[in-house]
């Protein structure tokens, strides 16, 4: 059977879209619509600190209240996949937009250029933080080598972000959706 979904809760567009009601969403989906087996690859992008940020400023209080709850949605999509019991065959990853100053981007100052990018999950190493600087266009690749797929062509500039596999640029071990065990 086709294993993959794809969820879109709301648009950043949309006033009473944030990232509490992201979550809610996701985990109210898993819980009542979703089918079994549920998938093991779980990504999630939350606009809600970049948004704030370019409305009232990078490191503005209202910034880091938008940080604080998308931090807080992070940990009730957690807590609802434990629950769930998905938690611990889920590769999550969570990524957000740039950074900034002011209320913009756009140079070259790590404050501009660093983005929240984070992977947890069976075969990516616990704890570990990575070397090199990884743009959004890395998820793609990201994902294709977490689900093992190496014959691929893509016609932009995305590196899988090799290093954060267990072992030597090895695969994530990704259970199946049927089985629950690593493929």
């Amino acid at each position: 059977p086709d294993l993959r979904m794809d969820l879109t809760t709301c648009s950043a567009d949309e006033p009473s879209c944030n990232a509490k009601k992201i979550a809610s969403d996701v985990i109210a989906y898993y819980k009542h619509v979703a089918r079994d087996p549920k998938p093991s690859l779980f990504i999630v992008h939350l606009a809600e600190a970049d948004l704030a940020g370019h409305a009232k400023g990078w490191m503005s209080k209202p910034y880091l209240q938008a940080v604080e709850a998308c931090d807080r949605a992070i940990g009730t999509i957690l807590k609802g996949f434990q629950e769930l019991g998905l938690h611990e065959r889920t590769t999550f990853i969570v990524t957000a937009d740039h950074g900034g100053h002011d209320t913009t981007h756009g140079t070259s100052s790590p404050e501009d250029m660093t983005i929240p990018w984070i992977v947890a999950g069976p075969g990516i190493k616990r704890g570990y933080e990575i070397k090199r600087p990884v743009l959004l266009l890395d998820t793609p690749a990201t994902i294709m080598q977490a689900l093992g797929l190496k014959d691929y062509y893509v016609e932009w500039n995305s590196r899988s972000v090799d290093e954060i596999f267990e072992g030597e640029s090895a695969p994530a071990a990704i259970p199946s959706a049927e089985t629950g065990t690593p493929n």
